[in-house]
């Protein structure tokens, strides 16, 4: 339930964000990416903690990509108000 949450919420903002021709096309590289990161987190986080001992620093690391996604979303998106 908690995944799935996530899927309408994802494609409203692409839409309000990047609506056009090309929103197919970012849609599908945004959760191109978060499949990615489905695949990598989880094995990323178990080596760091297979070294450390705990899992601190790969939750500061998730911290780190969730405010990447954010700053990235906030500069690819438009300045100016959509009208109509």
């Amino acid at each position: 339930m908690g995944f799935g949450i996530r899927i309408p919420p994802l494609w409203i903002i692409v839409a309000d964000l990047f609506h056009g021709k090309h929103m197919g096309a970012i849609l599908g590289f945004a959760n191109g990416g978060g499949g990615l990161g489905g695949f990598i987190g989880p094995m990323f986080g178990g080596y760091i903690y297979d070294i450390s001992g705990d899992y601190q620093l790969a939750f500061g690391v998730s911290a780190l990509a969730i405010l990447g996604s954010m700053i990235a979303a906030w500069i690819a998106g438009p300045r100016k108000a959509r009208t109509g």
